[in-house]
């Protein structure tokens, strides 16, 4: 049970820091009521678990998702803690803490996972204060890729018209190799309103867009 007791320290150490969070009972309705989320859930793997967490935090509006995993072993626990903006998906916060069962009863396990979650949560809160500061002042980060474009000349084209859009603060080339090249983009608003925008401009400018 060491990923319950986790999400349990988990979730008591954000509402002891100020944070709002949802609780496990409206998760559990909507995944047992949302069809489509029933059947990803279901399916989810390691590797896709992050995805179905995005997907629950987008259905309930939050700003932050959080992802834990708990483990016990010969008088050790161990608790993976990850942070993301569920705009984005981009990950802000990232640590493993680790505790010592001084018991060998669940109560000692119990108490080595919060002791856990205690010694990561100061290092990810820190790491979650940044990136909102970050965000006021710069805006969310972006990452924009142009596939196939045909010369150097439409990459600066678009470069440049990802400077129009309302709300952009800041743009970046990244990289720029064969017909595909990566911008870095800070701008406020939601990423539908933004990408919209983008690919409007881009089609006004003589750009084609297949796979919407």
């Amino acid at each position: 049970e060491a990923g319950s007791i986790a999400v349990a320290a988990l979730n008591r150490a954000l509402i002891e820091r100020g944070y709002k969070v949802v609780d496990a009972s409206e998760i559990e309705h909507l995944r047992q009521n949302d069809a489509a989320l029933k059947k990803a859930a279901e399916a989810a793997t390691p590797s896709t678990f992050d995805q179905v967490a995005r997907t629950i935090a987008e259905r309930l509006k939050a700003d932050i998702y959080v992802t834990t995993f708990g483990s016990v072993g010969s008088g050790k626990a161990s608790v993976a803690t990850r942070m993301y903006d569920s705009s984005t998906g981009q990950i802000f916060g990232s640590e493993t803490g680790y505790g010592q069962a001084l018991t060998p009863t669940f109560a000692g396990a119990k108490r080595a996972v919060d002791d856990a979650v205690s010694r990561s949560m100061a290092t990810v809160l820190n790491q979650v204060s940044n990136h909102w500061q970050d965000v006021l002042q710069n805006g969310r980060e972006y990452i924009v890729v142009l596939d196939g474009y045909k010369n150097g000349k439409q990459r600066r084209q678009f470069k440049a018209l990802l400077d129009r859009v309302d709300g952009v603060i800041q743009v970046k080339q990244i990289s720029a190799s064969g017909n595909k090249a990566e911008f870095s983009l800070r701008g406020n608003g939601t990423p539908v309103d933004l990408f919209d925008e983008i690919i409007a401009l881009a089609e006004t400018e003589g750009f084609h867009f297949v796979n919407d």
